[in-house]
C-alpha cells in the first residue's frame, strides 16, 4: 500500500492544437500567483501561452481585477471613480451646472475652454480662451443636421460658464460629472492626438497622470481622425499623431457624440505606461491601490502638449 499525499497540480488541459482560451490562460495565471503589478512579467506569459491572443493587454487588466475571461463592466481594479472622489472635497455642484458643463464640453470650443481651465489649475502655463461668446458659439456647434437636439434646455449656461471659470471649480465639476455617470465597462479604449516626441521619454512601467479630461472610444477609426489632427485645433509643425491603446474602465458620457461612442476619464486618472508599436503608446488605468504602492516617479500628460514630471513620487 502506498500513502499518496494530496498535491496542487496545475490544471490540466487535453493535448490540443488549439491554443488555450483565455479563460484558461487566467487559470494559469492564477495558479502560478503571478504578482499583479508586474504588467510585464503577466503580457510575456500571456503571449506564451497562446502568441495568437489579439489583444493580450486586456487580458491583464483582467487578471489583475479577477475578473472573468468574459467580463465586460463588473471589473473594477482600476475604477476610474479613485481619480474623482476626493475632488470636490464633499461639496457638490447642483445638476444644472454639472449638465450645463457636459453640454459644453460636447463641443469642440466648450471642450478646449474647460480643458484650458483645467490645465491652468494643474500647474501648466497658459491662457484660457475668451468666453465673451462661448455660450452662443457652443449652442451653435452643438444644434447641427436637420431636427437637432436642444443645447442645454432649461439651464442658464452663462451661470455654468462663470461657475467653471472660479478657482478650481472646472476639475471638481467635470469629476463630479465623471463620478455621478455610468462606468463604460473594463475594455480597450483609444484617443487620438497630437504629440511632440518628448513622449517617447519615458519607458514601460511609469505611471503617467492625464492632467485633463480624458475623452476616450472604442472605435479605433474615430481615434486615427483625431491623431490625424482633422479636429485639433491646437496643432504645431513639430508634432505628430498618436494613438493611445487605453485598457481602463472610464464613464459614460451622456451628452457626447453618438457616432464617436465617446467616454471620459476623470481629471487625474493614473495610467501605467505599458509600451508602444509605432505610434500606437499602450496604457493600463490603475487604482488607487496601485498608485499608492508604486513608487517611481509619476508624469503628467498635458493634451496635446508633452510629459512633465511630478515634484515627489506620487504627488
Amino acid at each position: 500500500m502506498y500513502a499518496y499525499a494530496k498535491e496542487k497540480t496545475k490544471p490540466q488541459y487535453p493535448a490540443q492544437t488549439a491554443a488555450p482560451s483565455e479563460e484558461e490562460i487566467l487559470e494559469q495565471l492564477r495558479f502560478n500567483n503571478f504578482p499583479k503589478d508586474d504588467l510585464k512579467t503577466i503580457l510575456d506569459k500571456i503571449k506564451q501561452l497562446n502568441p495568437k491572443l489579439k489583444q493580450p493587454h486586456l487580458l491583464v487588466a483582467k487578471y489583475r481585477s479577477g475578473a472573468a475571461a468574459n467580463s465586460q463592466g463588473s471589473a473594477n481594479a482600476a475604477s476610474s471613480k479613485s481619480a474623482s472622489s476626493a475632488t470636490t472635497g464633499g461639496y457638490k455642484f447642483s445638476s444644472d451646472i454639472v449638465d450645463g458643463a457636459l453640454y459644453l464640453y460636447a463641443t469642440n470650443r466648450g471642450a478646449l475652454y474647460i480643458n484650458s481651465l483645467i490645465r491652468k489649475a494643474k500647474g501648466q502655463n497658459i491662457n484660457i480662451p475668451d468666453s465673451t461668446k462661448l455660450a452662443r458659439e457652443a449652442k451653435k456647434e452643438f444644434e447641427v443636421g436637420t431636427n437637432p437636439a436642444a443645447f442645454a434646455p432649461g439651464i442658464d449656461i452663462k451661470r455654468v460658464i462663470k461657475t467653471l471659470s472660479e478657482k478650481g471649480n472646472a476639475v471638481a465639476i467635470m469629476n463630479q460629472a465623471a463620478e455621478e455617470a455610468k462606468s463604460s465597462g473594463m475594455n480597450t479604449y483609444y484617443r487620438g492626438t497630437k504629440h511632440r516626441p518628448v513622449l517617447n521619454a519615458i519607458g514601460p512601467g511609469v505611471l503617467v497622470s492625464a492632467n485633463f479630461l480624458m475623452s476616450v472610444t472604442q472605435d479605433k477609426k474615430t481615434a486615427e481622425k483625431f491623431s490625424s489632427g482633422k479636429y485639433n485645433s491646437l496643432a504645431d509643425l513639430d508634432e505628430f499623431g498618436v494613438i493611445y491603446d487605453i485598457t481602463g474602465n472610464p464613464k459614460d458620457f451622456k451628452y457626447g457624440d453618438a457616432i464617436e461612442k465617446e467616454s471620459i476619464f476623470p481629471v487625474g486618472t493614473k495610467f501605467k505606461y505599458i509600451g508602444r508599436t509605432g505610434a500606437t503608446y499602450r496604457f493600463v488605468e490603475q487604482s488607487a491601490a496601485e498608485v499608492k504602492k508604486y513608487k517611481g516617479d509619476i508624469y503628467r500628460l498635458y493634451r496635446q502638449r508633452s510629459w512633465r514630471l511630478f515634484s515627489g513620487a506620487n504627488g
